[in-house]
């Protein structure tokens, strides 16, 4: 009986563990609300970035590509941080999410098995010789995605400029109560993050009136592989001006063999 495997690299649902952590570093007062950058991505800009970072084998770029809603379940979607009641029935107030999340390394791991495979099915130089086409598919079955945005103006902003403002904010609220960020991560001062939550200046918000696309690649001008590996695709969703990646590569295995049928 013949079967084609399907083989999906689901490294997105990966990043969903890890996606919410950002490391707080030290920001110059400047760094404010005004100077934000709003989240402008076409989806030829899309395709080509996210390629680039399979090729690359970059999972920060990744990080600035997909929907917050392919982010773990268990964070709290105010801040991005672990909630509160599954970080204390873990013993972590304050919690990191990295600290049950699969680490940065495994998805890279991912991006290098795609890389790898890509030029093995179709040889050296596949990612300066690739093309796409878009079909227009069935809208989301809610109709909407998360998305980064600065509260106060509803401005949908990147991944980058949700962690760049918060991180301020939090470098503000540790100064201001005489103590360093990695000491508001300790149970001592949950108080204090607890208090100052609800104002950070980025947050979370729905994206509606979307518009959802199969992306369908091809390689050398040909759709399928010699060795008969076919529909390299994933999905885009978005509008405008501002598109996301919905569903990580996929392609399928070519026919194998497994017998007759029993």
């Amino acid at each position: 009986m013949l079967k084609k495997r399907g083989k999906i690299i689901a490294f997105v649902t990966i990043i969903a563990l890890v996606i919410g952590y950002y490391t707080l570093t030290d920001l110059s007062e400047d760094q404010t609300v005004s100077a934000v950058e709003p989240r402008k991505y076409t989806i030829d800009e899309l395709v080509k970035d996210y390629m680039r970072a399979i090729y690359n084998e970059d999972a920060e770029l990744v990080y600035s590509l997909v929907s917050t809603d392919l982010y773990g379940r268990g964070m709290d979607t105010a801040s991005g941080y672990m909630s509160l009641e599954i970080a204390e029935k873990e013993g972590l107030p304050f919690a990191d999410p990295t600290v049950k999340a699969i680490k940065e390394e495994e998805i890279k791991k991912y991006l290098e098995y795609q890389h790898s495979e890509i030029e093995r099915i179709w040889g050296t130089g596949a990612f300066d010789n690739y093309s796409y086409t878009k079909e227009e598919m069935l809208p989301l079955a809610d109709g909407s995605i998360e998305i980064y945005v600065v509260k106060d103006s509803g401005i949908e902003i990147s991944y980058e400029e949700y962690s760049r403002l918060n991180q301020a904010y939090w470098e503000r609220i540790a100064k201001e109560n005489g103590l360093t960020v990695d000491q508001l991560k300790t149970k001592e001062h949950l108080d204090v993050f607890i208090d100052n939550l609800a104002n950070e200046p980025a947050g979370i918000a729905l994206k509606n009136d979307l518009k959802r696309y199969l992306i369908r690649l091809s390689f050398f001008g040909s759709d399928i592989a010699e060795d008969g590996s076919e529909f390299f695709t994933f999905h885009v969703v978005g509008n405008e001006d501002s598109w996301y990646i919905f569903s990580g590569l996929y392609w399928d295995d070519p026919l194998v063999d497994e017998g007759p049928d029993v």
